[in-house]
């Protein structure tokens, strides 16, 4: 592989046209092509990588035993959990009928569609659940498929303590909302979730419909994705017009949800190796690997009931994508070295 990297510039240096004044840009279409088809392959190669390890996870001794001792008790809790949202969502849509009636029905709202649009939300609010409630269940099937995967790796892991463990001052700082390190913040994410499902109703309106409405969604995408380019383009593309801005909404809300459950799912990891201060800075470089790992068991964690049961096979994720993370990185430090 290294070999492979040395003679890479070699061929793209002759790639490049030599003759300017001949109405070419410089750039032979066929590196274009190669380029793509390159990046086309490894994304199959990464879907497929992640639905196989998804199935293995599914498949594991471990998880099944922890699905099925605490199958009962987390669907009776998913149940309250799904009830309780539900109600919830009820009085925020009388608020509504009573903004349109206010506002002489300039702002309209559907009350249905907005109580099924929450349930996009029902994942972020999932793991911020099962993150207290099950947390040891969950780092027993982090350790045991890692174990299976490098057991080298996984006994040097477990023989490290939680160095980087939350302090009581940052739990304290964490429950009024004032974490240090709050830019992948769980709850912050589900209340900008449930914002941006009020400001669909708005756009009716002259100047708030326009002007502010878009500028509030575009923060909240900021946000969420992290990335002020893309939550430009995304923000544009949601205030095109109504049909743009549902499939838009939708897509963030699974970006994100799916960026939250990973870091979740690799907390077992980051406890032992990584600061709290560093982790939105570890997740933001491996972003797009640990996205494409968990968006499939985020997507089924939408189900109203055994949502929840995906956690532990999602936890078990996280050790196929540290395995993934910890591989990617030997291979930039053999490339670097290689290039030194």
């Amino acid at each position: 592989m290294a070999a492979a990297a040395a003679q890479q510039p070699s061929t793209r240096g002759a790639s490049y046209s030599s003759s300017p004044g001949d109405g070419d840009l410089g750039i032979d279409s066929s590196l274009l092509y190669e380029s793509f088809t390159d990046a086309a392959a490894n994304c199959l190669a990464g879907a497929y990588l992640a639905l196989y390890a998804f199935l293995h996870a599914c498949s594991s001794p471990v998880v099944i035993s922890i699905v099925k001792k605490t199958s009962k008790t987390v669907v009776i809790t998913a149940l309250c959990h799904y009830v309780l949202l539900t109600v919830m969502l009820w009085p925020l849509g009388l608020l509504c009928r009573m903004l349109s009636l206010l506002t002489l029905f300039l702002v309209s709202f559907d009350v249905s569609a907005l109580v099924a649009s929450s349930m996009a939300v029902y994942p972020m609010a999932t793991i911020l659940l099962m993150k207290y409630v099950y947390r040891s269940s969950m780092d027993e099937c982090f350790a045991s498929t890692l174990e299976q995967l490098n057991h080298k790796y996984a006994a040097h892991l477990a023989a490290m303590p939680r160095r980087f463990k939350p302090s009581m001052s940052q739990k304290v700082l964490a429950r009024l909302g004032l974490s240090l390190d709050d830019s992948d913040d769980l709850r912050t994410m589900l209340m900008l979730m449930l914002v941006g499902l009020l400001l669909r109703g708005w756009r009716s309106l002259p100047y708030i419909g326009w002007l502010v409405a878009p500028v509030l969604q575009f923060l909240s995408i900021r946000y969420m994705v992290g990335r002020p380019v893309a939550a430009a383009l995304l923000s544009v593309a949601a205030a095109l017009g109504p049909a743009l801005e549902g499939p838009v909404m939708s897509f963030v809300q699974l970006w994100a949800s799916a960026k939250v459950l990973g870091r979740s799912s690799l907390r077992y990891y980051l406890d032992r190796c990584v600061p709290r201060d560093k982790r939105s800075a570890f997740i933001r470089a491996f972003e797009y690997s640990i996205v494409s790992y968990f968006l499939l068991p985020t997507a089924l964690m939408r189900l109203p009931l055994l949502g929840s049961l995906v956690a532990f096979p999602a936890a078990a994720l996280g050790a196929h994508a540290l395995q993934d993370l910890l591989r990617r990185r030997a291979g930039a430090l053999e490339a670097v070295e290689h290039l030194q």
